[in-house]
């Protein structure tokens, strides 16, 4: 907690390895420090529309895309999960019934990243999941996955750019494991190893300073020149 600046997009990520580790032998305190987490997704609540408000972007007035209200709303069903939590249920309730509002329906990771939120809803409710629902965004995926060149196995931006940024090709990754894992389908996990495969071959470099991941790739395989220390 006091290592990550207090915005949605942070802490979402330490409430799930939080909650992971609160299913081990060992690891009811894991609940307890993820407590105080959870507590500031919610006083970001919008209370009429479920919104996260402060997930809007890194900086005030700077948006950055709508995959932090995904990445926040599956944290809290996870945490409601190994919880039991009534207050949380109906907050993560109301934030999911708020995303289909809000999701760019045009870019990949967002829309896989939704598709987890249900995923990780049924899951903590014990309640079906509509299939249907989860092969219609999930084959439209899969037909925009690269499938030759330097870029096979990744996914484009969005149906309206084709840029791969890196950690846009990482959020994919867990949402088609899961959409196997649900489905029983081997074409999602097919897709998740190509885009392993890709992310091994074209994304990270190892050099005598430590591995570098790549900001990312021009659909030509031309690399974006950013590279940063993979920690």
């Amino acid at each position: 907690w006091y290592a990550c600046i207090p915005h949605v997009l942070n802490v979402a990520g330490v409430i799930r390895g939080l909650c992971y580790r609160a299913k081990d032998k060992g690891g009811e305190q894991a609940l307890h420090r993820a407590t105080p987490l959870v507590e500031f997704l919610l006083k970001c609540q919008d209370p009429t529309t479920g919104l996260l408000t402060e997930g809007w972007g890194d900086i005030p007035y700077k948006k950055t895309g709508l995959i932090h209200q995904t990445m926040a709303t599956t944290a809290l069903w996870e945490y409601f999960e190994v919880s039991g939590d009534n207050k949380i249920k109906r907050a993560t309730e109301k934030a999911t019934n708020a995303l289909p509002n809000c999701i760019s329906w045009n870019v990949v990771n967002q829309v896989l990243r939704f598709i987890e939120t249900l995923i990780s809803r049924s899951k903590a409710l014990a309640e079906p999941i509509d299939l249907k629902l989860i092969h219609k965004w999930g084959k439209w995926a899969l037909n925009l996955q690269f499938r030759e060149g330097e870029v096979k196995g990744a996914f484009p931006q969005s149906t309206s750019g084709e840029v791969i940024y890196s950690c846009y090709q990482g959020k994919c990754l867990a949402p088609l494991v899961k959409m196997w894992q649900i489905c029983k389908d081997e074409s999602y996990l097919k897709s998740a190893i190509r885009l392993a495969e890709f992310i091994e071959k074209h994304l990270i470099v190892i050099t005598d300073s430590g591995p570098l991941l790549s900001c990312g790739l021009c659909p030509e395989g031309i690399y974006i020149p950013l590279w940063q220390k993979v920690y």
